[in-house]
């Protein structure tokens, strides 16, 4: 833990704030598990939406700001504002699987129960267990027993703590380089020009 606090203090301003924003994330996640509020997982995923786009904004803002407003090219801003971003991405990527692992781990319970159950009611009828043999030589001598757990296992592994955690760093990791194109478009083309008419 004093390793982290020291990392953090030692880091760039601007780059404290999207640590600060996932935290914020698993914060809120905490509180309404806790509070034994009913967390779907679209509130979670706007949150987060909503700071990865600050992450990249208030990052890029900072860093502009503390060096004047520096006349750059547009490259460089974009470096600066994926920076900010990917630190955020970081972050929130273990805060995500510390959540479904250790706080909530009843929840990947949860779906992984509910697609066991489906995946049960699908085969237990004659017609799709024949047709599952047919798609797969590999199972057809096996039990219905047999091919019924083998599926449910194949079928469940993707609601693994590492698994979302993995999916949702590589669904941020598209956001970031989305939102910093469309943030420094809009900075550059309005906030920065404006700054930049003042210091003048």
């Amino acid at each position: 833990m004093s390793a982290t606090f020291f990392i953090f203090a030692n880091m760039n301003s601007y780059l404290k704030f999207p640590v600060i924003f996932a935290v914020i994330w698993f914060a809120v996640k905490c509180i309404l598990f806790f509070a034994g509020i009913e967390d779907s997982l679209l509130p979670g995923v706007m949150l987060n939406m909503l700071l990865l786009l600050a992450s990249v904004a208030v990052g890029l803002f900072l860093k502009k700001k503390a060096e004047n407003y520096a006349d750059v090219n547009f490259l460089d801003d974009i470096k600066i504002a994926i920076k900010s971003g990917m630190v955020y991405v970081g972050f929130l990527t273990f805060f995500i699987y510390a959540f479904y692992a250790w706080v909530d781990p009843g929840y990947i319970q949860k779906l992984t129960d509910m697609r066991e159950k489906e995946v049960r009611e699908y085969l237990s009828d004659e017609e799709n267990l024949k047709k599952a043999r047919e798609e797969n030589q590999n199972i057809k001598d096996l039990s219905k027993e047999d091919i019924i757990d083998l599926k449910v296992e194949q079928s469940t592994w993707v609601y693994s703590p590492f698994y979302s955690s993995t999916f949702a760093l590589l669904s941020m990791m598209t956001g970031v380089f989305i939102n910093s194109l469309l943030v420094v478009l809009l900075f550059r083309k309005v906030l920065f020009r404006e700054m930049e008419v003042r210091e003048g």
